[in-house]
């Protein structure tokens, strides 16, 4: 099947609220995702953006998109 394009607008640190990251928990990251004409954020652990070598303004392929697990 194939996704509708999405773009990576931002890509920023997770916002832990008021509360600081917990000692010793993964650091996330949010990303600002434009797809079918509406954005949206999305927090994913910073080892799986990293890894994926997501960057701001990349077009993502059905495979970065299902990696994400927003489909």
């Amino acid at each position: 099947m194939h996704l509708m394009s999405a773009k990576i607008i931002s890509i920023g640190e997770a916002d832990y609220g008021c509360e600081e990251r917990p000692e010793g928990s993964p650091l996330k990251l949010s990303l600002e995702i434009e797809q079918d004409g509406r954005r949206f954020f999305v927090e994913k652990p910073a080892s799986l953006v990293d890894g994926m070598g997501l960057k701001e303004g990349q077009i993502l392929t059905d495979e970065a998109l299902s990696k994400l697990n927003l489909s």
